[in-house]
């Protein structure tokens, strides 16, 4: 069923939004699927007011309706960190109006913690406790500033996929914080270096998160391996052809089909053409400019999509705590299995748990 109440199909295959893009939604799929095939053949082309469902899939509504909690939530407040070696992390700490799970929100290079303010702010009002942190040397974090630091020092500090005395500290504030669920949290991330920071803070916290939101970045070859060995973990991944760093549409792709989580869900907002590559997104530092298709810029290029996000932790921290809603498309690949001899004990053994 199409999901969309009160509203009448369109008709256009070729609708498309104020920027000549298509929204593309994906969710679940074989992880024998090469990225390439990817590209064409799971494209779905939607109005741009096209915003109570996806695929069946309700997104958030405004804040009258009847998901949303009804109280007065505390205003956020900034918060200091100190990290292992006395370096002070600034914080915003977006606390919900009653106990409930916990989210951990890491920004891209080019931008801070307050590029999702927005969100963490819908998050808190949903009843979803939130703390957005400025990295080591980005923002107002102490730290020798990233774009001072040398081009191997820069290296160092992505391939790591975060400081992870740094990251901790981050998790400990968020857990430590009175009505936070400690055992059921969301991490999201923009960017390569929001990316790797929620991957890699997942890794050291695997049975705690149960949910990623992970926009126009990548993960390198052991946050991809954690991925496949992490069925129980549903992935939100959101990428925009006009990127102004084109290799992030398949690092993108290769962290969703790495995932073998069958309610996880692939937005990609489609556009005629990629935009040209020009440089590498973690030796930017202002080289290469914005024009709206990358991690938290999509904002405003993308009304709809910090509502998404929203809606996706709502799903996966509080109505069905570490799951999201599956469909026959997106279980295609355990169908399959379940078909063949011994499939049953296969599938139960990929996905244990679920079955």
């Amino acid at each position: 069923a199409d999901g969309r109440a009160n509203e009448t199909p369109s008709s256009d295959v070729q609708a498309k939004d104020a920027q000549g893009n298509c929204l593309r939604v994906d969710r679940g799929a074989a992880l024998t699927f090469p990225v390439w095939a990817l590209r064409s053949s799971t494209r779905e082309r939607n109005p741009s007011d096209y915003r109570d469902a996806i695929m069946g899939f309700r997104l958030a509504r405004s804040p009258g309706s009847d998901d949303q909690v009804s109280q007065e939530v505390p205003v956020p407040r900034v918060v200091d960190l100190k990290a292992p070696d006395g370096t002070l992390l600034k914080a915003t700490y977006f606390a919900a109006a009653k106990p409930g799970p916990g989210v951990l929100l890491f920004h891209q290079v080019n931008r801070t913690r307050k590029s999702w303010d927005d969100v963490a702010a819908r998050l808190a009002a949903a009843g979803v406790n939130t703390l957005t942190v400025d990295l080591r040397g980005f923002g107002e974090s102490g730290g020798t500033p990233y774009a001072k630091l040398t081009r191997a020092q820069r290296h160092d500090q992505i391939s790591k996929e975060g400081i992870l005395g740094d990251l901790d500290t981050a998790w400990q504030y968020l857990v430590s914080q009175p009505g936070v669920e400690r055992d059921v949290i969301g991490v999201g991330g923009a960017g390569l270096l929001g990316v790797g920071n929620s991957v890699q803070t997942a890794r050291q916290h695997p049975l705690a998160v149960k949910s990623l939101a992970l926009l126009s970045g990548e993960t390198f070859q052991d946050g991809l391996q954690f991925l496949q060995r992490s069925p129980q973990l549903p992935g939100l991944f959101v990428v925009d052809d006009n990127d102004e760093y084109p290799p992030t549409v398949e690092a993108m792709e290769l962290a969703y089909i790495s995932c073998p989580n069958p309610g996880k869900k692939f937005v990609h907002y489609s556009a005629a053409a990629e935009a040209p590559w020009v440089w590498y997104e973690p030796n930017d530092v202002g080289k290469v400019p914005a024009n709206g298709g990358h991690g938290t810029d999509l904002f405003k290029v993308h009304p709809e999509l910090p509502g998404i996000i929203v809606d996706w932790f709502m799903t996966t921290l509080i109505r069905t705590p570490g799951h999201a809603p599956a469909d026959t498309v997106a279980s295609a690949a355990i169908i399959d299995e379940i078909r063949s001899p011994g499939g049953v004990e296969k599938a139960q053994q990929l996905l244990p748990g679920f079955l």
